[in-house]
């Protein structure tokens, strides 16, 4: 095969992995809710700078990403699509970073087997479809990496190099450090875990310049890392706090290391969405593939003029090693014909040829080895850990900022065992792609990797809110999914112990919903720093009761949206009050791992009804009374209050429809007409008529959303019980039908 073969060859492939791996992360991108750290990112994206900024110095993440998304935001939309694409791009970007990197140290096959492994890694598919900063924080990261290469690669004092050697001395690289520094500072300001990285890498970099008898680069290097510190020394005091007395309330729990080491091996490997018991088989042949990886040494080449000749595995049999001494002799040979004299004895000042330093780097075995890559990827993790000994840092999603050079290695393991044995390549490259396809299926239709359903409660919320009832959102800080979905003004935003019923808040909250937040129960004081406007705050049970009592005692419905309360309020405290001084009437599960629902709850202090002669109907039940909305705009909505009794037990579930009637025409020729019509349960899954105690008022708020384009004027309502299993209306005791009239409604010019 021709070289023009070759690179047409290449070509191709890295065009189809690049092409693929964009359909890959295209798929169903923001096709699912967001979920709560991706709401976080949403709100915080739509506040103002200083907002935004303001907000997540007392947050558990710095502002660079989100800083960045409010930009793309402003571009692109706030879309569920939109903010994922904006994990997308750096997710892609990924691929040729891992490439670039795993062609630099190892060569070109090893590079496509890399960037292939990235381009359908379940792992990186799932980052790069969440509203989060980790994939951006792994780009940084490889960049991070490239310059401090470029900065610790740099030739000895004497080495061969294009240019020449002031008096033998070891040069500086000052484009690497520069670069180094911009990009792990902007890596600190995007995920705090970026620090553990860096830790890693100056444990690694420091040692082997150390080591090495490298002063001159080991000065470099130190400087770079207090241009680092420099950049970072305006939000270094915020981070310090957070990172010695967090806001938030510890949510993490200590987790032995074997789990440790099997979930984060599973989810290098096939990522967050398969359980180990499943696929097992294939994790044992990354494993496989990783010990050829690290059997592989790295070795130079000449970057300055593209050539890849030197970029090989130096594999142990004979006619590798005849060839490796062969071209070692060429080598020697063209630079002593050229140079005049030894390469092993430069003269200071005399002009050499071999890589220069940032296009290529010197042999150095130590930058140059596996070793450097697993450092890279479990460094940070073991460093993760030991600190989790004092207090829990650990999630496997952090993890993900130090992955890519893991495949790196497993590239290295595929393309040596392709070298040795192809068939068993071939297997072993088919079982990790059918692991990965089976682990990307899942992540999509399997519904325990579901995202929380945020969309969905949130929706199920506002189709069943009606005037005067309150939201109260247990755990309080979730408020922010609430706020991306709900469609519409809300009255305000409170803490649950602010809440007053003399606050201006109780008149506007009647025709709008208002969002009391919970704080944690038995908190640590120090939760929030003590800040009014932090979403953390440490409550008592007496203040929480409290509390709840007013809010009782103002509305006469209470809707709870639950999430994460087993955190927040550990014994159950709130659920167990509700239980006992509310009667509830609604509860409904949504999709995720977190058991999101929602749940409605009546007051024991509920409006009584206004003044009506009742209307009794078959079956025993009889509506009391009534309160409809008089006038309401055309596609807007019409309110109106129920109130039932039941006279004796009820062994039918009955369902209620409200009916809007108008008029076509005027005298004997009119035409009556239903202009709109709203059939539901009464109250709610908890409190169907078969549930209504006998003799009990039950109060039941209904909303009739009015067509857009209904002419204005002047319209009929009337109400009607009817059994679902027959559709048959029950009719009313006193003979006149089974309609209930409930007055005129006038429709306005919609707004």
């Amino acid at each position: 095969m021709t070289e023009k073969s070759k690179a047409w060859q290449h070509r191709s492939l890295w065009l189809i992995i690049i092409t693929g791996g964009f359909a890959l992360r295209l798929y169903r991108l923001g096709a699912g809710s967001l979920w709560y750290d991706e709401t976080v990112s949403a709100y915080l994206a739509s506040k103002s700078i200083p907002d935004l900024i303001a907000h997540t110095a007392r947050d558990i993440h710095p502002p660079g990403y989100y800083l960045l998304l409010h930009v793309w935001a402003r571009l692109a939309g706030d879309s569920e699509f939109a903010l994922a694409f904006f994990s997308l791009i750096f997710g892609l970007l990924l691929i040729p970073l891992t490439y670039t990197l795993a062609r630099r140290l190892l060569g070109q096959t090893v590079a496509l087997w890399s960037a292939l492994l990235v381009a359908t890694s379940p792992y990186n598919l799932w980052y790069s479809q969440e509203v989060r900063m980790y994939t951006l924080g792994a780009a940084l990261g490889l960049v991070t990496l490239w310059f401090a290469l470029k900065m610790a690669s740099q030739p000895r004092a004497g080495t061969v190099r294009a240019g020449p050697v002031p008096g033998g001395r070891e040069p500086a690289n000052w484009h690497g450090a520069v670069g180094y520094a911009l990009a792990a500072t902007t890596g600190l300001y995007v995920l705090y875990y970026f620090g553990f990285l860096l830790a890693t890498l100056n444990l690694f970099i420091i040692g082997h310049l150390f080591l090495n008898r490298r002063p001159a680069a080991l000065r470099t290097w130190l400087l770079a890392q207090v241009a680092v510190l420099i950049l970072y020394l305006p939000w270094l005091p915020i981070a310090w706090r957070q990172a010695t007395s967090p806001p938030v309330p510890p949510w993490r729990s200590f987790i032995p290391p074997h789990t440790v080491a099997l979930e984060a091996w599973t989810a290098l490997s096939l990522g967050q969405s398969v359980q180990p018991g499943q696929v097992w088989p294939i994790l044992l042949v990354a494993g496989v593939l990783l010990l050829l990886g690290l059997r592989v040494r790295f070795e130079s080449r000449n970057l300055r003029t593209g050539s890849n000749d030197f970029s090989r595995f130096r594999l142990h049999n004979a006619s590798d090693q005849r060839l490796k001494s062969l071209l070692r002799a060429l080598l020697k040979h063209a630079l002593k014909s050229q140079v005049g004299e030894s390469v092993n004895q430069p003269r200071a000042g005399t002009v050499q040829i071999s890589p220069v330093p940032g296009r290529g780097e010197s042999p150095i075995s130590n930058l140059q080895s596996p070793a450097l890559l697993i450092a890279y990827t479990f460094g940070p993790l073991i460093l993760i850990y030991l600190v989790s000994l004092i207090t829990p840092l650990y999630h496997v999603r952090y993890l993900f900022t130090y992955a890519p050079p893991f495949y790196i290695l497993l590239g290295a393991g595929l393309a040596r065992l392709t070298h040795r044995a192809r068939p068993l390549a071939a297997i072993a490259a088919l079982a990790l792609l059918a692991g990965s396809a089976f682990s990307i299926r899942e992540m999509h239709t399997n519904p325990r990797y579901a995202a929380d359903d945020f969309r969905a409660a949130v929706s199920f919320i506002a189709d069943r809110w009606r005037p005067g009832d309150a939201i109260l959102i247990n755990a309080g800080y979730a408020y922010t999914g609430f706020l991306y979905y709900y469609d519409g003004p809300i009255a305000g935003r409170i803490r649950l112990t602010d809440y007053s019923p003399t606050d201006d808040l109780v008149t506007q909250s009647y025709d709008r919903p208002l969002l009391l937040q919970t704080g944690t129960v038995g908190g640590d004081p120090t939760l929030g720093w003590g800040d009014p406007d932090s979403d953390f705050y440490a409550t008592t049970e007496a203040e929480t009761a409290a509390a709840l009592t007013r809010v009782t005692q103002t509305f006469p419905r209470l809707w709870v949206l639950r999430i994460y309360d087993t955190v927040t309020d550990p014994n159950g405290f709130v659920r167990n009050w509700l239980a006992t001084n509310t009667t509830p009437f609604e509860d409904r599960l949504f999709a995720g791992e977190s058991f999101m629902r929602v749940q409605g709850f009546m007051s024991n202090n509920q409006p009584l009804p206004p003044e009506h002669a009742d209307v009794a109907l078959e079956r025993e039940v009889r509506l009391v009374g009534w309160q409809v909305q008089p006038t309401a705009p055309a596609g807007g909505p019409l309110d109106v209050v129920l109130w039932w009794q039941a006279d004796a037990p009820l062994t039918t579930n009955y369902a209620v429809s409200l009916k809007l009637w108008g008029t076509e025409g005027q005298g004997p020729e009119a035409n009556v007409y239903l202009a709109a019509q709203q059939d539901e349960w009464p109250v709610g899954s908890l409190l169907f008529t078969s549930a209504w105690p006998p003799g009990h008022v039950i109060r039941h708020p209904m909303r009739l959303w009015l067509p857009a384009g209904l002419p204005p004027g002047q319209y009929w309502l009337d109400a009607e019980m009817y059994d679902p299993a027959t559709v048959q209306p029950l009719p009313r005791r006193d003979g006149q039908g089974h309609a209930i009239p409930l007055g005129a409604v006038t429709v306005t010019p919609s707004q």
